[in-house]
């Protein structure tokens, strides 16, 4: 029972830490678009493409302790 309560806690904390990262990534490319006006189709899905990259890859290592005690 308790490793069932420790995975949930875990996936909760992960799934928090997606959103966080989500906004936090999406706030520093609106600066980023701001500071450098590269609004152009090329710069927003290379945005696009390295968030979700970026969060594949944490998603990758979070989970990656899961099976192992």
């Amino acid at each position: 029972m308790e490793t069932i309560i420790e995975t949930a806690k875990f996936i909760g904390l992960a799934i928090l830490a997606y959103f966080s990262l989500s906004v936090i990534l999406a706030f520093l490319w609106g600066v980023f678009q701001k500071i450098f006006h590269q609004e152009s189709f090329r710069e927003q899905f290379l945005g696009a493409f390295l968030t979700i990259k970026l969060v594949l890859v944490s998603f990758k290592v979070a989970f990656s302790g899961l099976g192992h005690n």
